[in-house]
């Protein structure tokens, strides 16, 4: 069984990549999906509290403060990623040890940021998807509802492309259409099934 890391920054269109694998026979564990519930976990919200109580509200994160904070104090945003981090690495990795034993194509570990959180242990190869920085700051202006200031702080928050393209063992530039996307991805699944 083939384990791939699928990552990219914010607005390059990752989940799109992910949707057309997991079409194609590929099981995805997703990062994203893990992190939302991540603050159900007493360990998580104990450290929660010590470190982050200006973001809690009647007993629960508000995650839209907690954003406020940590996309404008880089110290703050190492600070949460280190609690949130080693408690979504551990439910990764008993979710592939999990997969292991089952007879599948492959399994895709979908993490926006699975190079900062060094994961890329975990995988054999890392799968960087990228676009173009106006398209990119146009995505998520629409996505989250901001303004071109605040994309561009959300986006500046992250390791850049460039350096991400480096550490990639395959890149998917996702600057054109989604038929184009899709043509990508299936090249890139049967250059995985060639190394499987």
């Amino acid at each position: 069984m083939i384990k791939v890391g699928l990552t990219g920054n914010i607005g390059c269109g990752k989940s799109s990549v992910s949707d057309i694998l997991m079409k194609n026979g590929f099981h995805i564990i997703d990062a994203d999906k893990i992190a939302r519930y991540i603050y159900d976990y007493d360990d998580v919200m104990y450290e929660m509290k010590i470190k982050f109580s200006d973001a809690i509200v009647e007993g629960q994160i508000d995650r839209k403060l907690l954003a406020d904070i940590v996309f404008s104090n880089e110290y703050r945003l190492d600070v949460l990623n280190s609690i949130t981090h080693k408690k979504i690495q551990s439910i990764i990795n008993s979710e592939i040890e999990r997969l292991s034993k089952l007879d599948i194509l492959g399994l895709v570990v979908d993490a926006p940021l699975l190079i900062e959180a060094n994961f890329e242990y975990m995988v054999d190869y890392l799968v960087v998807v990228c676009c173009d920085e106006d398209i990119q700051i146009k995505r998520v202006m629409q996505r989250d509802g901001i303004n071109i200031d605040d994309a561009k702080k959300r986006i500046n928050s992250q390791m850049s492309q460039e350096y991400k393209k480096k550490r990639a063992d395959f890149v998917i530039d996702n600057s054109g259409t989604k038929e184009e996307l899709s043509i990508l991805v299936l090249e890139l699944i049967e250059r995985l099934k060639t190394l499987k």
